[in-house]
């Protein structure tokens, strides 16, 4: 796919105090559907998670969705259909369970929508009015703005990534020093 996943940061923060807390406690027995939380862009009044960067479902939620969301008639998971995304967010809405927001604590993303460069340089390849009205519909205009400061510690994926890309971020996350030298071989 063409999304970048760090792993250990999804496992710190679904293990998180925070996650543990809003989960309901031991056992996760109240549903968390987490990701990056955007408006769909069909129904304004509706929140659901981007697919791009991934989302993740908590056991409560994904048995919720399997019992009781997939047998409501507006769910349709037997239908095929393009935004699997926002699908999922109709399937969830339907059993009155909404998006978690999971920005850290400087209210900053976990779940990236786009690569790190497009967020560092702030170039969303002719999607910057798209950004402004579905991405950042719950932040106030300076935490809608690109550069590092905009992006958390606490990152999780990010979207848009290609092999090439992927191979660079891993680098640059583990310090992979031979990386640079087998690419230069290639």
């Amino acid at each position: 796919d063409d999304f970048y996943l760090i792993v250990e940061n999804l496992r710190l923060y679904v293990t998180s105090k925070e996650i543990l807390s809003s989960g309901g406690g031991e056992g996760w027995p109240k549903p968390l559907y987490l990701g990056r939380r955007v408006l769909d862009r069909h129904d304004l009044n509706q929140v659901l998670n981007h697919g791009g960067p991934g989302y993740v479902l908590n056991k409560a939620a994904l048995k919720l969705l399997v019992e009781k969301a997939f047998m409501q008639e507006s769910c349709e998971p037997y239908r095929w259909k393009h935004s699997e995304d926002r699908f999922l967010g109709q399937c969830f809405r339907g059993v009155s369970v909404e998006p978690y927001d999971t920005r850290d604590h400087n209210f900053l993303h976990r779940f990236h929508v786009f690569t790190p460069y497009q967020i560092a340089t702030g170039t969303w390849g002719g999607l910057g009015l798209w950004v402004k009205k579905y991405v950042c519909f719950d932040e106030n205009e300076d935490k809608c703005q690109h550069g590092w400061d905009s992006v958390s510690k606490e990152s999780i994926s990010f979207h848009y990534v290609q092999p090439n890309l992927m191979k660079q971020i891993y680098a640059a996350l583990y310090n992979i020093c031979e990386f640079r030298q087998q690419s230069k071989r290639l």
